[in-house]
């Protein structure tokens, strides 16, 4: 019996690579015989766990999380990150790749919807007076080693700003006065479903190798 089993961990990054090969074939396929793909490259784990570039420059992020959960709140933190990368990255549209179906958060009927209820949960906390020091968005920008993931996503995504300027950040995409959550969509493939199970993948990836 081993203490700690890697093997999750290495079934994520197996699955992760399989869904960048997926959807590098479907672009080569979408295009005509003979187009020139020689200025688009496939990047793995730079900003996110993969990207499309043409020219050198991204135009979409990928998220890939192959999470035996449907629960939004299992990806709440993958989204909130790549929707602070969106929001630095103006021209770039981003996907979230999943092993299940994502099911909404209660009330919400769509991600956009369950992602600005958690932008303004953490609006709301910083916003409450007196300020003690212990909203995430405080916790980001304070001189302290152990804080809560989604603290740590946003000192990660804005080391430079203050509390108040990632308050503005998160301020502009929750009133959608950029177009960052237009930009965030859950990957579909072929078969018209959002999720794509890990053995799907497989025969996912043989299909676009045939065409």
């Amino acid at each position: 019996i081993m203490a700690f089993d890697a093997s999750p961990s290495w079934s994520g990054f197996n699955y992760q690579g399989k869904v960048s090969l997926y959807h590098a074939l479907k672009i080569i396929n979408l295009k005509p015989v003979g187009y020139d793909l020689s200025n688009f490259s496939l990047m793995l784990e730079n900003t996110e766990d993969f990207e499309i570039i043409v020219d050198r420059k991204a135009i979409t992020f990928h998220q890939v999380k192959a999470y035996n959960s449907t629960s939004y709140s299992k990806y709440a933190n993958a989204l909130l990150e790549l929707t602070l990368e969106l929001y630095k990255n103006k021209d770039v549209v981003g996907f979230i790749h999943t092993w299940k179906k994502i099911i909404f958060k209660a009330d919400f009927k769509d991600l956009k919807s369950s992602i600005k209820d958690d932008i303004n949960t953490l609006l709301e906390q910083y916003n409450a007076v007196p300020k003690t020091g212990d909203s995430i968005i405080e916790k980001a920008t304070a001189k302290i080693d152990k804080i809560p993931k989604n603290a740590a996503i946003l000192r990660s995504a804005f080391p430079e700003k203050t509390s108040d300027e990632i308050r503005d950040i998160l301020n502009s995409i929750y009133n959608e006065t950029n177009d960052v959550l237009e930009r965030l969509k859950i990957y579909s493939y072929d078969d018209g479903n959002s999720f794509c199970e890990l053995d799907e993948i497989n025969t996912k990836i043989k299909k676009e190798i045939d065409i």
